[in-house]
């Protein structure tokens, strides 16, 4: 299996609790270049990070994580570096205040 990253998200704000997932793959090009594995962790990251926020970036080998404080809340994203042969995933989306509402 080609080397692919699975992130869930979660936030709060004034609004609810929010949380989410999905899966990246990598590119044509990213498969086709030697260090086609470096761009894609590259791209990951820079779709994670916020760069106008204030926040804590950790990363292994194995993950990253990002998380930030917000004028609201909070907002952090895990991402896990995967080469297994992972069933196919759908992106994901939950509000948690609307469904306790019963939405």
């Amino acid at each position: 299996m080609t080397l692919h990253a699975h992130m869930t998200s979660s936030s709060r704000d004034c609004d609810g609790t929010y949380s989410g997932g999905h899966v990246y793959e990598m590119t044509t090009q990213e498969k086709a270049e030697e260090f086609g594995d470096l761009h894609f962790k590259d791209r990951v990251l820079a779709n994670t990070v916020t760069l106008h926020g204030d926040g804590t970036l950790t990363v292994t080998p194995e993950y990253l994580r990002w998380y930030e404080n917000t004028e609201e809340g909070y907002r952090s994203v895990d991402v896990n570096w995967c080469e297994d042969d992972c069933p196919a995933e759908r992106s994901w989306q939950r509000d948690h205040r609307a469904e306790a509402a019963g939405y």
